[in-house]
């Protein structure tokens, strides 16, 4: 274990624990080192990385090469911030926002290029941008929809309702949710919803069943 009271040792632990994806190369961006959050991210490790071209797992745009990028940064020192297709070890690229930013001594020679990844392809929760749209396709049918759309737990109460069971059977969400489903099923009809819900399976679904719920007035 390395000897953290070392300032060395302590920006080394620190770089190899950083959460952000980071390589840095040469002035002609051959890898030199990447941290931990780098191969989870790509999959790539350091002994497959270092010594191979960034472009390895970081190639750019049909407008401007990441190569282009980096050596600009190392003619001017001024960082570079953009958006570049990345590639997994898979073969499977990725778009991520990246930053090329020189290490130089007190000469202004560089002495290494640091190359931050951070894939903009899943949101905050790391879901991909599909996911996350068809998720949002959901809630606009779910709650815009006429009729009654709810999830009913097998604990025999509802998980969640949408607006029309307001609108239509008079009760609030909190009051819908706090009763068990059975309760708003008409007297009449009780056991032969009892028979649907037990023939669910993986093999049956209920594709059309008619029964009568109470609305918050007494009526059915």
């Amino acid at each position: 274990m390395p000897d953290l009271s070392n300032e060395a040792d302590l920006l080394a632990a620190a770089y190899e624990r950083l959460p952000l994806a980071v390589a840095t190369t040469d002035a002609g961006g051959i890898v030199c080192s990447i941290n931990a959050a780098l191969t989870s991210l790509t999959g790539y490790t350091a002994m497959e990385a270092v010594g191979q071209p960034v472009t390895l797992f970081s190639f750019g745009t049909a407008d401007r090469s990441f190569s282009e990028a980096l050596q600009e940064t190392v003619r001017t020192g001024k960082p570079q911030r953009g958006e570049w297709v990345c590639r997994r070890k898979t073969g499977g690229p990725f778009p991520a926002e990246q930053t090329i930013a020189s290490i130089r001594n007190a000469d202004r020679e560089v002495l290494r290029i640091a190359v931050t990844i951070d894939d903009i392809g899943r949101d905050k929760t790391g879901r991909k941008p599909e996911a996350v749209e068809a998720e949002s396709d959901f809630e606009r049918f779910f709650n815009l929809i006429p009729d009654l759309a709810c999830i009913v737990s097998t604990d025999g109460y509802f998980k969640r309702v949408n607006p029309a069971w307001e609108a239509t059977l008079g009760y609030t969400r909190e009051e819908v949710l706090n009763t068990p489903m059975l309760d708003f099923i008409h007297p009449d009809d009780l056991e032969r919803t009892l028979s649907e819900i037990a023939k669910q399976s993986r093999e049956y679904r209920t594709k059309h069943f008619v029964n009568r719920y109470r609305c918050k007035n007494g009526s059915y």
